[in-house]
């Protein structure tokens, strides 16, 4: 592909597509632009990525964490199937993944899968497991 010889309508697509997901949130909380993209949310998906960023300011507080919160909030991760967990935990099930996370001190970049798993409500309890080994 010839670059240097396409049309500018024709190359801003391959562009944008070539930009990570998460630059749309490398945005300044204390300025007051006029261009910026709206997203509608209902008040519970308010107070769910809330908690979330509660949950995980606690944790690296708690733990010592050296990486930035809200960059943790603001960066894609497996748990939430590549998306951002500012973007992701406005659902219930994300929102519950996110705690479960930073509630036992997981990975904070755990797949998804693994971290289903620790969620399945058929997972024995202590009893039974124990009863399973004996």
């Amino acid at each position: 592909m010839d670059l240097l010889n396409m049309e500018l309508d024709t190359i801003r697509p391959i562009a944008e597509a070539a930009i990570p997901k998460m630059n749309r949130w490398m945005l300044d909380p204390l300025d007051d632009g006029n261009n910026e993209e709206t997203i509608a949310l209902t008040l519970r998906q308010i107070v769910r990525v809330t908690l979330v960023a509660t949950e995980v300011g606690a944790r690296f507080q708690r733990e010592g964490i050296g990486t930035d919160p809200m960059a943790w909030m603001l960066a894609p991760r497996r748990a939430f199937d590549g998306a951002p967990p500012v973007e992701a935990c406005v659902t219930q099930a994300h929102c519950a993944r996110a705690v479960l996370i930073h509630g036992l001190g997981l990975d904070l970049d755990i797949g998804r899968r693994a971290l289903d798993a620790l969620m399945e409500e058929d997972v024995a309890d202590d009893g039974e497991l124990f009863e399973q080994i004996d």
